[in-house]
């Protein structure tokens, strides 16, 4: 047994005392000309595949937004429809209606802290990435919330709108229902009252409306008379 350690040593050494003989004898220039060196990668291609990361990643992440927002719609429209077909069977003031009505508004506040975790996240997506109908949604949950949401989401959805990201028209009619609903004149003229049974509207009112076609104009909306051309109001500017 000790015969073959003592072999084994003597073994290692001397191939550990041929190999420092080696690095000795090499020539100089030859242990220059071999360097150990960690292979660059290319800048650019370094960029590029940090771009297709980021592109696939997000792509996943729209996906899978644009798959709740669906179900989002989806949700919202049965609830309506369960309570149209409960107002219709009971009444518009029944205890049936009044805890459907409940299970909406629960339901609501579930999915609205689901889209501002993702708007305060990701930002406002671009059409493109998720859809109309679920860019909808999207801006229809935030219209149908409270103050202090609208409020908080208002300026990123400016942004949006100066990215091109979000429709002007969502964005000024939300600024407007805001303000007519908290008894103020609206800033964008979005919004109009009137007769529905005559088919005769008119304006709701306005802030400082003499100025009212320059702040359409900031966000990429037409002019103030043109709308109204369009909605078939006869619309003469307050002096």
């Amino acid at each position: 047994m000790k015969k073959h350690l003592r072999l084994s040593i003597i073994i290692i050494g001397s191939l550990f005392g041929f190999a420092c003989v080696w690095l000795l004898l090499m020539p100089e220039k030859q242990l220059a000309e071999k360097p150990f060196e960690i292979k660059q990668t290319d800048s650019t291609e370094n960029e590029n595949y940090r771009k297709d990361v980021l592109a696939e990643h997000n792509k996943n992440v729209f996906k899978k937004v644009a798959e709740e927002l669906e179900r989002i719609e989806n949700s919202r429209k049965m609830n309506l429809m369960v309570i149209e077909d409960a107002v219709k069977t009971y009444g518009a003031y029944s205890k049936e209606v009044e805890n459907f009505v409940a299970v909406k508004d629960q339901q609501d506040a579930f999915d609205l802290e689901k889209v501002t975790g993702f708007l305060d996240k990701h930002g406002w997506p671009a059409t493109e990435n998720i859809g109309a109908q679920n860019t909808y949604t999207l801006f229809t949950s935030i219209q149908n919330s409270d103050f202090k949401t609208q409020e908080k989401y208002i300026p990123l959805m400016k942004k949006a709108v100066e990215s091109g990201t979000l429709s002007a028209e969502y964005f000024a009619n939300l600024v407007d229902r805001k303000a007519i609903a908290q008894h103020q004149k609206q800033i964008y003229g979005t919004i109009v009252t009137g007769d529905w049974n005559e088919n005769k509207f008119r304006f709701a009112p306005i802030v400082d409306e003499e100025t009212i076609n320059e702040r359409r104009k900031e966000i990429g909306l037409s002019t103030i008379e043109d709308y109204a051309k369009r909605l078939n109001i006869d619309y003469k500017t307050e002096s």
